[in-house]
C-alpha cells in the first residue's frame, strides 16, 4: 500500500475486527486513487474532476479542509512545482516535463475513468440501500485489488528512473508484460495512447524530414543538441498532441508549416539514435533506417544548395506522403504494438527513398564518372599527370611553404594538366591546398625523420593535399570521405617522388657510365637497383593489386543494386578497405615503409649532390650507413609482415610475393639482423 495511505481509525467500538479489515482494504484503493490522481495533476495540468474530490473529500467539506470524519483519516504529503522550469519536485525527485510525460497522465486519467463510475454507481446504490453490505463493494471493486498495486508499480518506476521521452514507452511496454489479464489490458491500452506522441513525430520525420521534439524526447536527436527544453507552461499545446490517425494533410494542418518555412531547414545538421531513449522493442537496425529516411527526405527536400531548377521536380517519396502516412494510421490503430507490422511499414519508405535517391544520385547525377575523377587525381589514377606536375613543383615544395605556394602549386598543376592534354574541365572543381595547421594525424608522411628541409620547418609536399567541390546530391556520398581520400593521396604521392626520385639518380648514374667506376659506384649502381625494385613492386600492388582491383568491385556493385544505402556502405567500405591494404591502418608496417622511403629519399639526394663532384670519405661512408639502414629496415618489414599476415591480413601474401618472390630481402635481411 503507498505510504500516505487511508485507514480506519483503530479500536472504533462499533466495527467488527473483519469489518475494519475490510474498510481497510478499500481504503487502499482510495489511497492508492489519491496517489494517481496526484501524479495527473501534478504533470498534465489537469484540474481534479468533480468526481476525484468526491472521493477525496466528503460531502459538505469545504475547500482545503482537512479530511477527518472520524472513521478514516488520511496522512498527506506536500507536493512543490518550481514556477521557473517545466520539472516538478515530490520528495527531491524532479520529472522534466514533455509530451509523452502528459500524454501518460491522459491515459492514466482515462483508464481510472471505470473506476470513477464503479464508485458513482455504488454511491447511487448506497443512496437506495442502505444495507448494502461491505462484501458487495468489495466485490465490485476486486480486480481493482489487481491492478493499482501495478499501476503504483509503473509510477515508482517512472520517478525512481527519472523517466522522460520515449523511455516512458519502454517502462509501460515492460509492465505491460503481465500475467493478469486486467494488468495487462490497462497497461496495453495506457501504451498505445502514448504511442500517439510517438506516430506523431514518426510522420513529420519519415513524410517531411522535420524533427518536431521541442523537448528532447525522440529517440532521433541532433549531434549538437544540448539545449534545455523550454518549459511548457500553457494548457494551449495540449491540442497538438492528437490521438486518432494522422493524414499527410493533417499533419501539415496541425504543424502550419508553409513551402517557405520549410526551405529554411539546415541540412548541415547530423542527426542520430539516442540509444538511451529509444525503447527495446524497436530494434536498432530499424531506428537506423527511420534516422537515414529523415536525413534523406530533409536533404532532398529542403536543402538549400540543391539547384533551384529540381526543387520543384516532385517529392522524394514520389508524391505517396498520403499512402504511407495512411499507413502509419493504420499501424497506431492497432490495439498492440506489432514491430513486424512496423518494419515493413519502415522498409516501405526506406525503399522509396533509397530508390529514388539511387536514381537521383547514380544516374542522374553520374556519381561513377566522379568517382573516377576522384579516383584519377585523389588516388593517382593518371599518373602522367603527377610525374609532370612533380617535375615541375618541386622546387616549390621542397622548402617550407609561403603565402604564395597555394597559389603557385596550383598554377603549376594546371600547366601540368595541360602538358599530358587533361581536360581542363576536370580541375575546375578540384584545388590544391597547403595545410599550414599543425597536422596530429601521425599517418601523415610528415610524421617521420626526413620530412623536414634543412631550415627545420615542414616542407611543401608533406603539407598538399586536395579539396573537391562536390556537387548537390552527391556531397552526401563524396564530402564525408575526402578526409580519408587525402590520407591515401599524401601516401601515394609520397610513394611516387620517391619512385621518380629514383628514376633521376638512374640518369645521373647513367651519365658517370663511361667514366672509371669504383667500388663506390658499383655499390651505388646495386643500392639503387634494390631500391627500385621494392619501390617498383610497391607502387604496382598499390595502383593494381588494391586500388584497381577494389576500384572496379566498388563500381560493379554501385550498377547492381538500385539501393542508395547500399551505395553509400559499398562507398565506405571502398575507402576503409584502401584504408587498409595500404597500410595506414596498420601503424607497424606504415611506419616501417614511410622509414624506408626516407632512406630512399636521402640517397637520392646524395646521388643528386655528388654527381658533379668526385665522391669523398665522409659520402662513402654515408653510402655505407645508407645501405646498412636500408637493408636493416627492409629486413624489419618483412618480418612484421609475416606476422600480421600469419594473423589477420591475407592480403599481405601479395605484396610480399611481389617483394621477395626469390627470397633475396628476407636472407638479406637475415645476414643484417
Amino acid at each position: 500500500p503507498p505510504t500516505d495511505d487511508i485507514q480506519v481509525v483503530a479500536d472504533l467500538p462499533f466495527l467488527h475486527e473483519s469489518e475494519a479489515a475490510i474498510l481497510n482494504r478499500l481504503c487502499t484503493l482510495a489511497s492508492y486513487y489519491v496517489k494517481f490522481q496526484t501524479f495527473i495533476d501534478k504533470y498534465s495540468g489537469l484540474c481534479v474532476t468533480a468526481k476525484a474530490k468526491l472521493i477525496q473529500q466528503p460531502l459538505g467539506c469545504k475547500k482545503d479542509e482537512s479530511v477527518d470524519s472520524g472513521i478514516v483519516t488520511q496522512r498527506g504529503v506536500n507536493h512543490s512545482a518550481d514556477p521557473g522550469t517545466g520539472e516538478v519536485s515530490g520528495e527531491g525527485v524532479r520529472l522534466r516535463d514533455g509530451l509523452y510525460l502528459r500524454s501518460f497522465c491522459n491515459a492514466l486519467d482515462s483508464a481510472l475513468a471505470d473506476y470513477r463510475k464503479i464508485i458513482v454507481a455504488i454511491e447511487y446504490e448506497l443512496m437506495s440501500d442502505p444495507h448494502l453490505t461491505l462484501t458487495y463493494i468489495q466485490r465490485s471493486l476486486e480486480e481493482y485489488q489487481l491492478l493499482f498495486p501495478d499501476i503504483d508499480k509503473l509510477l515508482q518506476d517512472l520517478i525512481t528512473f527519472r523517466a522522460h521521452g520515449s523511455y516512458i514507452l519502454e517502462i509501460i511496454h515492460r509492465h505491460s508484460s503481465n500475467g493478469k489479464p486486467v494488468v495487462r489490458e490497462i497497461m496495453s491500452q495506457i501504451l498505445h495512447h502514448c504511442h500517439g506522441v510517438m506516430y506523431k513525430q514518426l510522420s513529420s520525420w519519415l513524410l517531411y524530414g522535420l524533427l518536431l521534439d521541442p523537448y528532447d524526447e525522440f529517440f532521433i536527436q541532433k549531434w549538437d543538441s544540448d539545449s534545455a527544453p523550454p518549459p511548457l507552461d500553457s494548457g494551449e499545446e495540449e491540442s497538438e498532441l492528437p490521438i486518432g490517425g494522422l493524414s499527410g494533410n493533417d499533419l501539415r494542418s496541425i504543424l502550419k508549416i508553409s513551402e517557405d518555412t520549410l526551405d529554411i531547414v539546415d541540412t548541415s545538421i547530423k542527426f542520430s539514435v539516442h540509444a538511451d531513449l529509444l525503447p527495446a522493442y524497436i530494434p536498432s537496425w530499424v531506428a537506423d533506417k527511420i534516422v537515414f529516411i529523415g536525413e534523406s527526405v530533409r536533404m532532398f527536400e529542403h536543402d538549400l544548395k540543391r539547384p533551384s531548377g529540381q526543387r520543384k521536380t516532385g517529392t522524394i517519396l514520389k508524391n505517396q506522403e498520403e499512402k504511407f502516412a495512411a499507413k502509419m494510421r493504420m499501424l497506431q490503430e492497432e490495439k498492440d504494438f506489432n514491430i513486424r507490422h512496423f518494419e515493413v511499414v519502415i522498409d516501405d519508405i526506406r525503399q522509396c527513398v533509397a530508390e529514388h535517391l539511387w536514381v537521383l544520385v547514380v544516374e542522374d547525377s553520374d556519381v561513377i564518372g566522379h568517382l573516377k575523377k576522384m579516383k584519377d587525381l585523389f588516388l593517382l589514377g593518371r599518373g602522367e599527370l603527377y610525374q609532370t606536375f612533380i617535375d615541375i613543383a618541386n622546387h616549390l615544395l621542397n622548402t617550407p611553404p609561403t603565402q604564395v605556394t597555394e597559389h603557385d602549386v596550383n598554377v603549376a598543376f594546371k600547366r601540368a594538366a595541360n602538358q599530358v592534354l587533361l581536360d581542363d574541365t576536370i580541375l575546375n572543381d578540384f584545388q590544391l591546398t597547403i595545410d599550414t595547421a599543425p597536422s596530429k594525424d601521425d599517418t601523415a608522411p610528415s610524421s617521420k625523420k626526413g620530412a623536414k628541409s634543412g631550415g627545420g620547418g615542414e616542407i611543401g609536399w608533406n603539407l598538399l593535399s586536395i579539396s573537391y567541390n562536390v556537387q548537390w546530391p552527391l556531397h552526401i556520398i563524396l564530402s564525408s570521405g575526402q578526409e580519408k581520400y587525402n590520407i591515401v593521396f599524401k601516401f601515394l604521392l609520397h610513394v611516387k617522388r620517391v619512385q621518380n626520385e629514383l628514376n633521376q639518380s638512374w640518369a645521373v648514374l647513367m651519365n658517370n657510365k663511361h667514366n672509371t667506376l669504383t667500388q663506390q659506384h658499383t655499390l651505388m649502381w646495386q643500392i639503387r637497383s634494390h631500391m627500385s625494385f621494392f619501390i617498383d613492386n610497391l607502387q604496382y600492388y598499390l595502383q593494381v593489386d588494391v586500388l584497381e582491383s577494389h576500384f572496379s568491385v566498388l563500381l560493379q556493385k554501385i550498377g547492381s543494386v538500385r539501393d542508395f544505402e547500399k551505395v553509400c556502405l559499398a562507398h565506405d567500405a571502398f575507402l576503409n578497405t584502401v584504408l587498409s591494404q595500404c597500410f595506414v591502418l596498420l601503424k607497424p608496417v606504415y611506419h616501417s615503409i614511410i622509414d624506408v622511403l626516407d632512406h630512399c629519399h636521402a640517397f637520392c639526394r646524395l646521388i643528386t649532390r655528388t654527381h658533379d663532384s668526385p665522391i669523398t670519405d665522409r659520402d662513402i661512408a654515408l653510402i655505407e650507413k645508407i645501405s646498412k639502414n636500408f637493408s636493416c629496415q627492409t629486413a624489419l618489414l618483412f618480418r612484421v609482415l609475416s606476422s600480421v599476415h600469419t594473423l589477420q591480413s591475407p592480403h599481405l601474401a601479395l605484396l610480399m610475393l611481389r617483394l621477395d618472390f626469390n627470397r633475396y630481402f628476407s636472407q638479406k635481411g637475415a645476414l643484417a639482423w
